[in-house]
């Protein structure tokens, strides 16, 4: 088995690497074989790997750093925590390993590991790019959930896009079911409206409850703004519903 302990300058670049995956910083780094990175994936709770399998797939596993006893082999022993099995991955067929939200891209021939970024910062940035907006609340988000949006909003049409603006405006607690009925008309949005304007004119196709409970269909009553307030806002790009009725 080769010896994967690591002498104090060794300890000492894997300190600086962790700081700078930390800050987000992009970074290149070599190595000499393709144990290097072994000390950094034990010490991991889980992490992920990309790798191309015999048959010439590529396949995305998330897994658990699970044993060394085949690693002067070249054979990495690992715990698909999906499927809850052990699984064992050559090496030589890993192309990108994720620590956390951090991506590195495995160069062998290059004998590199290239950091390219974190993937979660990547996806909120180009959320916040498609919509043109502030999306600041998404930073809760995991990486899933903001893939996941992103491939909502793609097919969305700019009349949409602009009801989901005006959501992220209004700035309440914005979860993907909330933009997805947006998206599904299930909440309702008027461009270039005011709350005034919804109530005088009764836009909404929503039972409002009334201060009274009257049965609107058989009454006179006069919506008033507050009547709408604990379920429509007003923004710049019109009155957007943001919760049930």
């Amino acid at each position: 088995m080769k010896n994967t302990t690591t002498n104090n300058s060794d300890i000492a670049r894997k300190s600086i690497k962790r700081n700078l995956i930390k800050q987000g910083i992009q970074m290149e780094l070599s190595y000499n074989n393709p144990y290097e990175m072994i000390p950094v994936l034990i010490n991991e709770k889980s992490f992920e790997v990309e790798f191309v399998k015999s048959n010439g797939k590529v396949r995305f596993m998330e897994c658990e750093f699970e044993s060394l006893r085949y690693i002067d082999q070249g054979i990495m022993t690992v715990l698909d925590t999906a499927k809850n099995a052990f699984r064992s991955i050559n090496f030589k067929t890993i192309t990108k390993i994720v620590i956390g939200n951090h991506v590195f891209e495995v160069k062998p021939k290059m004998k590199k590991i290239i950091y390219v970024g974190n993937r979660k910062l990547k996806q909120y940035a180009l959320i916040e790019s498609y919509l043109d907006t502030d999306v600041t609340i998404l930073h809760s988000w995991d990486y899933k959930e903001l893939v996941e949006l992103y491939l909502e909003l793609i097919w969305v049409v700019e009349a949409d896009l602009n009801a989901i603006r005006a959501l992220f405006e209004n700035g309440c607690n914005i979860d993907f079911y909330t933009i997805k009925s947006v998206i599904d008309g299930d909440l309702e949005f008027f461009e270039d409206c005011t709350l005034s304007e919804v109530a005088k004119n009764e836009l909404f196709t929503k039972n409002i409850p009334t201060p009274d409970n009257f049965d609107t269909s058989y009454s006179d009553y006069k919506f008033q703004e507050s009547d709408l307030e604990p379920y429509y806002a007003t923004t710049s790009y019109g009155v957007i519903q943001y919760n049930s009725i």
